[in-house]
Order: C-alpha cells, then structure tokens, then sequence
C-alpha cells in the first residue's frame, strides 16, 4: 500500500478529532512519506459550523508551519476542502496564498445554501443531479482546486443508476481532465454501507460502477485517500481503495503535490 494521503481532518471544522501535530506522528509512526493536511475551510455562511477565517490565519496555518519546521522526515502540505459558491471567486484566490491545494468538496447540488433541502443526500431527482454536476463543471473551470472529493457522493441521494448517472460521471470525468483535477476515490465511504440501486447493490461510494467508467478515461488522474477524521484513521480502508482501482486497471497517481 502507498503511504501517502491528502485528505485529512483536524477538530477545527467541529465534527473531527486532533489537531496538525497528532496527525503529522500517526503518519510518520505508519511510515508515511507525504500528508496533506485539508481541513474544512472557512465559509462565510451561518450555516457552515466551519472554522472561522481567524482560525484559519491564527491557528491553522501558525500550527501547521510549526509542524513542517519541526518535523523534516515527511513531506506537508497545506489545504482545504471547500464547498464552492458563485460569487466568491476572488476569496478562493486569497486562500490560495497561504495554501498548497484547495480540495472540492461539494456537498451539496446547489450554490445555493439551504443545508437540508440543497443536500447532495437529497440529490434524488434528474433536475437535482443536473445542477449538483453544473456546479463541479463551473468550480472546477475556475481553476482553484487541485483535487475534486468524493466525486460518486450524489449516489447517496440518487436512487438508482440510469442514463443520466453515467452522463454525469462522464462529465465529471471530462471536467477533471480539462483542468487537471485528481478525482479521489474516497475510502471514508467504505463506513457508510451499501444501498440497493434497484439493478445492483454497491456502496455509495466509493462505486465501483462509477470507477468503471473512470477507467475508461486514461488521461485521468486518480487518487486514494481516506478522508480521516480522526488520527487513527489515518489509513483506514486505504488498502481497500487501492485494491478497488486496481481491479479495475487503475493506476493511481503517487506524490500529485510534488513540484
């Protein structure tokens, strides 16, 4: 298995344990070589228990600058997962600056916050599933983010696998080649179960159905994480998405954040 990951969660975003540091030993104790750090970033909604910008300036980036000083034996990365909204363009661009990556992690069909009824976990219509794939095309044409999240996590509220899912993973597909997007293969949804497609029983992601397409695309650039929210889950399920992939003749793409 590759010891690496960059999708990784600290207490900052109110619904993960551990800080920068505690993470930072668990991957060296597990004999990783590189780890990005990509808590959720800050949000300017009410709606979005996040950590505040001041956490992020003060805390976030002071802690994690103190982490890669000290420790020289693995390789850091600074990001952030973030939701992405129509109109917030030039405050991605100030994040950046102080950041290595930003990570899409959209959840949720619409720009528009409404938590419950804009949920991805309430993406159950073609209308719906039309708007949640509109929005990673425009998120991702703006050029902000390096990795695109759990791109399968609209299959937690879509009811069944149809024409229109395999045209919305083809265009997911083509959006991340267009602008040179690691699509992740997420082991933290490993932890969620199967649910019944009507023709098949899959878990909702990471799919298998949904990577079988992706293994059509060669130019597309995969990666495994397991989205950790606590430190000792660092690499959980990680063997299983490797294993996933390579089933399916997916080679994955090793040290993405190397320069």
């Amino acid at each position: 298995m590759y010891k690496e990951n960059y999708h990784t969660h600290m207490r900052l975003c109110h619904h993960a344990e551990g800080n920068i540091e505690d993470y930072v030993l668990k991957a060296i104790s597990l004999g990783f070589t590189r780890l990005g750090i990509s808590d959720h970033g800050p949000i300017k909604n009410p709606g979005f228990p996040r950590m505040s910008l001041e956490e992020f300036k003060n805390e976030y980036i002071t802690e994690f600058k103190y982490c890669k000083n000290k420790y020289k034996n693995i390789h850091l990365y600074l990001g952030l997962e973030m939701e992405y909204f129509y109109g917030m363009d030039n405050y991605y661009k100030e994040l950046l600056k102080d950041c290595d990556y930003l990570i899409l992690g959209n959840h949720y069909y619409s720009g528009y916050v409404n938590r419950n009824e804009t949920s991805s976990y309430n993406c159950n219509t073609k209308e719906k599933l039309e708007e949640y794939v509109k929005l990673v095309e425009d998120a991702l044409n703006t050029g902000f983010f390096k990795i695109l999240a759990h791109p399968d996590f609209f299959l937690c509220g879509y009811p069944k696998w149809d024409k229109m899912v395999d045209n919305s993973v083809r265009r997911i597909c083509l959006a991340c080649i267009k602008n040179h997007v690691l699509l992740e293969c997420n082991c933290n949804g490993f932890n969620k179960g199967k649910k019944d497609f009507i023709d098949f029983i899959d878990y909702m992601y990471p799919n298998y159905h949904f990577f079988q397409i992706v293994s059509e695309y060669k130019d597309l650039e995969v990666i495994v994480s397991s989205d950790a929210h606590k430190p000792i889950d660092l690499d959980s399920n990680l063997e299983l998405g490797y294993k996933l992939l390579e089933s399916l003749g997916i080679k994955p793409k090793l040290h993405p954040l190397d320069k």
